[in-house]
């Protein structure tokens, strides 16, 4: 069974002002030809228990496989229902303690913030710092202007960052993951209109492989 995606293509395409009719076809398109793949089907297993090596050689050769019917109308209608309950009882606005119907809210009897709202693709909590270092600039030449330094780090042995477009589940970490690099300055004696400060990152990696 295919879900219906027609008013998600429509609300994304809207955005494209003039180009939405293009946006639109584009989209319905990319829809028929994923869904033309050999990519999808039940959830199958080997003799030994494994998952089944179709599913494997279609997940490694097209980057995604559609299970199907993993999950049973019972099961996803429970899950609806409890998840109907839990946005039925969310608070009226960001700190309120009681929701639409004028009980306590879900959440606001709790000592520690537990629900919080936040714009879809956002990180509410600020992300993770994953590295910091110190770094200094360049000599100061005759003229009293400080030269360039560069330093390389490397990041691959602290963390794996994923740039993938394709989404998650609406929660974060969702779609691809965001890099801020963050400089706070020590010692601002030497900057002034001759000598400013200046700082420029580059950030390369490689691809995994499946």
């Amino acid at each position: 069974m295919t879900k219906d995606i027609s008013k998600s293509i429509e609300a994304c395409a809207a955005h494209y002002g003039d180009d939405a009719d293009a946006v639109k076809n584009y989209l319905i398109e990319g829809q028929a030809k994923a869904l033309e793949l050999p990519n999808r089907g039940p959830l199958k297993f080997d003799t030994h228990g494994d998952i089944h090596e179709d599913i494997l050689e279609a997940y490694s050769k097209f980057g995604f496989y559609v299970l199907e019917g993993v999950i049973s109308d019972v099961e996803l209608n429970d899950i609806r229902s409890d998840l109907d309950k839990i946005r039925d009882n969310f608070p009226i606005y960001m700190g309120a303690d009681k929701d639409k119907h004028g009980r306590p809210a879900l959440g606001s009897k709790n000592k520690s913030m537990t629900l919080q709202w936040a714009r879809p693709l956002s990180d509410p909590l600020g992300g993770t710092q994953i590295f910091q270092y110190r770094a200094s600039g360049g000599a100061v030449n005759s003229d009293g202007v400080r030269g360039s330094n560069t330093s390389n780090q490397s990041l691959g042995a602290i963390i794996d960052l994923g740039n993938s477009i394709l989404g998650g589940d609406g929660t974060f970490p969702n779609g691809p993951d965001t890099l801020t690099v963050a400089v706070n300055l020590v010692d601002t004696s030497g900057i002034n209109a001759t000598s400013p400060f200046n700082v420029s990152s580059r950030i390369t990696w490689s691809e995994s492989q499946a």
